[in-house]
């Protein structure tokens, strides 16, 4: 898996990537090893996971063990809503590279243009459940993000869930173009008028949930059908003899 794109920041990133949503901490290690020697390289993470201390000491094993360099991997995580005041998504991007025990991070995402009340839930809701705003914008979390390019603890920058409005008005402002908008998008959800704004812009489009994430639970709208049960999708990768490659991702991690 050594096919990679150039992001507008100079900096190449591997076109498949290994998702860890929904991956438990303590299962991460191992994980990883198997990801790797699957020949994966680029490896999705985010503070809201919950697992990147698991993900930190797959990555160490694999380098202390001689099999793969530092720089032959490439680590995505994400500042969470929670962290969009400039104070706090600063001490969110040291987070995150502590706990994943990282000198620098390749690509740094705010995960969502929305802003909570800053604290420790993850969730802050009100009496009536409903989540509360926060103060900060990700203009905030932007400029953090831009700082910590030339302080060195972050190679490239960029988006997750923003739509092409979202990134005109972070545009306006910004000193660095975003990299990379992640987004939700499988043969069900193209996306087309988002990935034709971005590759307008020059900033590319990665896709989270390809498969349709059939394992979420949570979040997963029940009323979509089952991507990998699709006898359309399921001929298609029968043709091309990928039906045993879907498999093995799956059981990999969330791809």
């Amino acid at each position: 898996m050594d096919y990679t794109i150039k992001l507008n920041s100079g900096y190449e990133m591997p076109l498949v990537g290994m998702g860890s949503w929904l991956g438990k901490d303590e299962e991460m290690e191992k994980i990883m090893s198997d990801a790797f020697d699957a020949g994966y390289r680029h490896i999705d993470t985010a503070f809201l996971y919950g697992n990147q201390k698991g993900i930190g000491k797959g990555i160490l094993k694999v380098i202390t063990d001689g099999k793969i360099l530092r720089d032959d991997i490439f680590v995505t995580t994400k500042i969470w809503n929670t962290s969009h005041t400039y104070a706090r998504a600063k001490e969110a991007i040291y987070e995150n590279l502590r706990q994943l025990g990282l000198d620098y991070i390749d690509l740094m995402l705010i995960h969502w243009p929305m802003a909570f009340k800053e604290g420790d839930d993850i969730f802050p809701l009100d009496s009536n459940g409903k989540v509360i705003e926060g103060e900060g914008h990700f203009f905030e979390a932007w400029k953090a993000l831009e700082d910590s390019i030339e302080e060195g603890h972050v190679r490239s920058i960029g988006v997750s869930n923003f739509n092409h409005k979202q990134i005109e008005r972070l545009l306006e402002k910004a000193k660095i173009r975003p990299a990379v908008n992640q987004v939700e998008m499988h043969p069900y959800y193209q996306q087309k008028k988002l990935r034709d704004y971005c590759k307008e812009k020059g900033i590319i489009v990665t896709a989270f949930s390809p498969l349709g994430s059939p394992g979420d639970t949570n979040f997963r709208n029940k009323q979509m059908p089952n991507i990998l049960t699709d006898p359309v999708l399921a001929e298609i990768a029968k043709k091309h003899g990928k039906v045993g490659f879907v498999e093995r991702k799956i059981k990999i991690g969330n791809f």
